[in-house]
């Protein structure tokens, strides 16, 4: 059953997750029979629905979860290159040549009140503190797996960092908080024990690295940070909101389960299944993404920002305060255009919502 679960929610996650990706390889044309993309969009969002209620329970039992659904994503983003404009009408075709092991991933048994099986008082671990200093330019990481995020600036030069550890059914002494001191910054992970059937112990990684696998243990690590000006923050989790607010230097927010709200004055990238983005930000020095399944994307943005615009949505739809300059004419469920005097890519993706830049 637990794997079962997972499952359940990877197939509609994951999916999801790659198929704007996949349409606009093929690039939707307006002259198609659009009714085939509506009857699409209704059975997506009733996926999504399921995939929301079972996602709490799926991330206590198996977190490998968030790592396989990039995987599949990219099996997906794989397939719509290949196949190109056949991809709407030989979508099942595509799937049986890619001769994928799918089995036991559609046995959907939906019942809501899954989401309610585990309410009972959560007990309280002890508080982890930490403090310290990192060069301007360097990066401050947080990586959780289900917990909220809220980052603040700091009133001095020093780093503030306090983690709160709460769960219902597990001991949330046996997570630990590891920290990782390297040449780019500093680094800070919620470790949880590995589970017996691992075959990699859990282990705190800078970046994409390291090793985060969690069976049956429903400990939550609330994070409350305090950045100085000029250090750069990275927030991580999988089933938690982020919330970042008046920072003054580059961000990079990521999430699965959950909505992130970001303010600062340097650029920023973010991104989430089941939630919103709300970004603002000043600069853009590089491509950045921001990207969401079942959620809205709202930017607010400099009036003098420069940049390419990328942007595609399903159930929804593009507005824009800021003068953009189509390539083009604007399609319904996708836009390509130069803000201002163009410049670097400003990719926004969503399925079941809207694109607001203002």
């Amino acid at each position: 059953m637990m794997m079962k679960t997972w499952k359940r929610v990877l197939l509609a996650a994951t999916l999801v997750t790659a198929m704007p990706v996949a349409l606009m390889a093929q690039r939707v044309d307006d002259r198609r029979d659009d009714r085939r993309w509506e009857d699409f969009g209704d059975r997506l969002a009733v996926a999504l629905e399921r995939a929301a209620f079972r996602m709490e329970r799926a991330f206590d039992e198996d977190s490998d979860f968030s790592f396989r659904m990039e995987e599949l994503g990219e099996r997906f983003e794989e397939l719509g290159e290949r196949w190109g404009d056949r991809w709407s009408e030989n979508f099942s075709e595509a799937l049986r040549e890619a001769d994928w092991d799918w089995s036991g991933m559609n046995d959907w048994d939906y019942d809501r009140s899954d989401r309610d099986q585990d309410s009972g008082p959560r007990v309280e671990g002890a508080d982890f503190e930490w403090n310290g200093s990192i060069g301007a330019g360097e990066i401050l990481e947080i990586k959780g797996i289900s917990g909220e995020i809220s980052a603040m600036p700091a009133s001095g030069n020093r780093i503030e960092v306090l983690a709160r550890k709460s769960a219902r059914r597990s001991d949330p002494e046996s997570v630990t908080i590891q920290i990782i001191e390297h040449r780019g910054g500093v680094t800070l992970c919620a470790l949880y024990p590995t589970p017996d059937d691992s075959r990699r112990d859990n282990e705190c990684g800078v970046g994409d690295d390291g090793q985060m696998s969690v069976r049956r243990n429903d400990t939550q690590v609330d994070w409350e940070v305090r950045v100085p000006a000029n250090v750069r923050f990275h927030g991580r989790t999988v089933n938690g909101d982020i919330q970042i607010e008046n920072l003054k230097a580059d961000v990079v927010a990521r999430t699965v389960n959950g909505d992130v709200e970001l303010e600062t004055t340097g650029s920023a990238e973010a991104s989430t299944v089941n939630g919103d983005v709300r970004a603002t930000f000043d600069v853009m020095r590089e491509d950045a993404r921001f990207e969401t399944v079942n959620g809205s994307v709202i930017l607010d943005v400099a009036d003098d920002l420069n940049a390419d615009l990328d942007a595609s949505w399903m159930n929804g739809d593009l507005e824009s305060d800021i003068p953009l300059r189509l390539n083009g004419r604007l399609g319904r469920r996708q836009a390509q255009g130069m803000l201002g005097e163009g410049g670097p890519e400003l990719r926004v993706r969503t399925v079941n919502g809207s694109i607001r830049i203002r």
